[in-house]
């Protein structure tokens, strides 16, 4: 990486250095000698990494596998925390809508994102204190929230 930045401060310098020295050159008696050394300047500088071995060419596609890698694992890890909030955000407003009708539940869900983004919900488990309270959320959240899915209902159990 130090050897890019180096030739590309280098091809800046020597940039700026021509432009500086072109404005005081005559008009057109070395125009073209001055784009033909100039010209070879950039390619010795742009080349010189390369011939001497600095930047390895054969390394490239390692680097470009590691780099697609890494960006399958970013864009799995983004449909995760996707997954995660929309889970979260259906249990949340399941809970709310049980809330209304004073059925005391925890809601936990899980679904699926398919590849065109639409989202379907595989499960959804009840947590409640009592089966009355179990049934009664299985029961509303048949009538409210249409398709096929599985519900798990539990009783919290109490060992004294």
């Amino acid at each position: 990486m130090e050897t890019v930045r180096s030739a590309a401060a280098a091809v800046c310098f020597l940039g700026t250095a021509f432009s500086i020295i072109g404005c005081f050159l005559p008009a057109e008696k070395f125009k073209s000698e001055f784009k033909l050394i100039f010209s070879l300047m950039m390619i010795v500088i742009i080349a010189k990494p390369f011939v001497s071995g600095d930047i390895d060419l054969k390394n490239t596609k390692a680097s470009a596998v590691q780099v697609q890698a890494g960006i399958d694992d970013s864009v799995r890890y983004g449909e995760e925390l996707l997954r995660q909030s929309v889970c979260a955000n259906i249990s949340g407003n399941i809970e709310r809508l049980c809330s209304e009708k004073n059925i005391a539940v925890q809601i936990s869900s899980d679904v699926n994102i398919s590849e065109d983004g639409s989202i379907s919900i595989n499960r959804i488990d009840i947590q409640a204190s009592d089966e009355r309270s179990a049934l009664e959320a299985e029961k509303l959240i048949r009538s409210e929230i249409p398709g096929e899915y599985e519900i798990t209902a539990g009783v919290e159990s109490y060992d004294e």
